[in-house]
């Protein structure tokens, strides 16, 4: 999108009527050149986009404003729901990109969208793509591309040969071809390795029969800098101006989304079509970055608990990748029950113990115990119909389908109540292999607590009732009040 640019308070692109009054249009080189690294010789800044160019009666140019009427039609508002971006269409692409994140932060700041529609012409377009290979596309809904060069446009090869006018009849071409000498953004138009294979070339050398094939991309690029002596830093940066891609694929046995059940094997691999990757970057766990020499990298995790992994990879042309994180939760361990009598429900009831968060399946006589991982812990009871038989015993238990041995264990509950609904009887009795042995007995007004633990003999009467709480424990059973 042609931006005006300014020397201070200067207009100087794209000034018409000075570039007629200037025969040899010297002040677009003295105040719009680049170095050879392609960076701004002035301090220029940016003006208004330019939508449409008029001078001298004789030029006529609409770029912009008829689109921008048409939007208006209907009914959209300039600086409502029509911004522009201005950028220095000289400069590299990549720089250009963090003002396009910053326009659209503001753009849904302002209207409280979470997405905005973009309307990319020509450079824009590239300039869109660099954004979201940098940012991803949360922040678009549409994107609409105008006239872009995505696999390169041979136009900007002849610019930076022989210069342009670009339709302006009295603009010097040698002033352009100057300026393109060290013009990044141009560069980064010429046409892609894609686009010779799908074309062959554009530029051929000089044949009297005209037999002679045309360059392929190397000897294109060998053409421009070494016959021609144009800028080789250009070309080098132009190769390849956007940052790699990498993805991360985690392979384990999974639960919920983030979660696994056992060792998880990750597994980067990053892309770049042009120059390649040069090395993929990642930190487990704060624990400091490793770089890997090459495009892909495997680490395989084993300890249970939550993980963090950052990444990122870096090209052979320089460009870092911006930084990307995952966390993933490794939990092997199937979670535990906690087991109380509920005086309002009538009935026993189960609770899932674990690091992460537990869904409870009651089936009367089989319970089942979900983590997040996948872990299932299963309680089979005696009996069926427990709330109606008033009792209910623990048969077995199996942890991700493995059965402890619990011969040696018991946990027995009986109740009763009136025709009124009160519990006039409550029978608790827990065995442990740990070495206790213990029953709470409740007659409608006290608890008899007895039994023996690893601390002696234990006699105790509570007013009331007294429930006693259940916890197992790999196969056993805690207790407690």
């Amino acid at each position: 999108m042609l931006t005006e640019l300014l020397n201070g308070d200067e207009h100087i692109c794209a000034n018409l009527e000075r570039m007629f009054g200037d025969v040899g249009d010297q002040f677009l080189t003295e105040n719009l050149s680049l170095d050879e690294n392609g960076d701004s010789v002035q301090d220029i800044n940016l003006g208004s986009v330019i939508k449409r160019k008029v001078a001298l009666l004789i030029f006529d140019q609409n770029i912009f404003e008829g689109l921008e009427q048409n939007l208006i039609f209907s009914d959209y508002e300039l600086n409502k729901s029509i911004f522009y971006l201005p950028y220095d269409w000289r400069l590299d692409l990549d720089e250009a990109k963090d003002l396009l994140k910053q326009k659209i932060e503001e753009i849904k700041l302002q209207t409280g969208s979470s997405k905005v529609d973009i309307i990319s012409h020509s450079m824009g377009g590239l300039l869109t793509k660099a954004y979201i290979k940098e940012y991803g596309k949360d922040s678009i809904d549409k994107l609409i591309f105008v006239g872009t060069p995505h696999i390169g446009a041979p136009k900007s090869g002849k610019v930076i040969l022989k210069g342009d006018n670009f339709s302006i009849p009295w603009l010097r071409q040698a002033r352009i071809e100057e300026l393109a000498l060290n013009m990044p953004s141009l560069h980064q138009l010429l046409p892609n390795q894609t686009y010779f294979n799908q074309f062959q070339g554009y530029i051929k050398p000089f044949d009297f029969l005209g037999n002679e094939p045309l360059y392929d991309y190397n000897q294109t690029k060998n053409f421009f800098v070494n016959d021609k002596n144009k800028n080789q830093i250009m070309f080098n940066r132009a190769e390849d101006f956007l940052p790699p891609l990498s993805t991360v694929i985690l392979s384990g046995i999974s639960g919920q989304t983030g979660f696994y059940r056992s060792d998880v094997n990750i597994l980067l691999n990053s892309t770049d079509n042009l120059s390649g990757v040069l090395s993929l970057n990642y930190n487990i766990d704060g624990m400091g970055y490793k770089k890997i020499s090459g495009d892909i990298a495997e680490v395989l995790i084993s300890t249970e608990g939550e993980h963090t992994i950052s990444f990122f990879s870096t090209d052979r042309a320089g460009n870092n990748e911006t930084e990307k994180t995952i966390t993933f939760t490794i939990d092997k361990t199937a979670p535990e029950a906690v087991i109380e009598f509920d005086i309002n429900v009538k009935d026993i009831i189960f609770n899932g113990l674990d690091t992460t968060q537990v869904k409870v399946t009651d089936n009367d006589d089989t319970v089942n115990l979900t983590d997040q991982a996948g872990n299932i812990t299963e309680i089979n009871l005696k009996d069926k119909n427990r709330k109606k038989k008033m009792s209910a015993e623990v048969k077995s238990i199996k942890y991700n389908q493995e059965m402890p041995d619990i011969s040696k264990n018991k946990m027995v509950y009986k109740w009763d109540y009136n025709k009124s609904g009160e519990l006039i009887k409550f029978s608790q009795h827990i065995k442990s292999k740990k070495d206790y042995n213990i029953s709470a007995d409740f007659d409608g007004k006290n608890t008899v607590v007895k039994g023996k633990d690893s601390f002696g003999k234990i006699s105790k009467l509570f007013t009331g009732l007294k429930i006693l709480k259940i916890t197992t424990n790999k196969g056993d059973f805690d207790w407690s009040y």
